[in-house]
């Protein structure tokens, strides 16, 4: 089987309109699609990040909690032209830098931030030398 890409990351949000702000103003996202439920209230949001590439979001339940070491998916990576363009537009958009513009360990620099949930996420600029030239 051949993949051709990665279409989405779907996540849950306790908060539609704080999320899909966050998304948006501080990520650059597009929302695309918001389906409402029967009293107006969105229920699930399609964020364009990239041509091709979503975050889907659902509303999560009430009384939903985080889980705090799940199996499975640990953080989103978004890649970036520039680090420190992106360090800017995050402080720009006054949300917080959770680990500052460092050097990876596999040839990229990175940042990392938390959704409004606390899912991190983590921003890249791959350098040509990633992984050894070999991503």
């Amino acid at each position: 089987m051949k993949i051709n890409a990665m279409m989405h990351i779907a996540v849950y949000a306790k908060d539609m309109q704080v999320s899909a702000d966050f998304y948006c103003r501080v990520l650059g996202g597009e929302i695309v699609f918001d389906r409402k439920d029967e009293s107006g209230a969105s229920d699930m949001m399609y964020i364009r990040m990239a041509p091709g590439q979503y975050i889907e979001m659902f509303r999560a339940a009430p009384d939903a909690e985080r889980v705090s070491s799940p199996v499975g998916f640990t953080h989103l990576c978004l890649t970036v032209p520039d680090i420190e363009e992106a360090a800017a537009a995050v402080r720009a958009a006054d949300w917080p830098i959770r680990v500052e513009p460092k050097a990876g360990r596999y040839g990229n620099y990175q940042l990392w931030i938390r959704d409004p949930d606390g899912m991190d996420i983590e921003l890249m600029q791959i350098l040509p030398n990633f992984l050894n030239g070999n991503a």
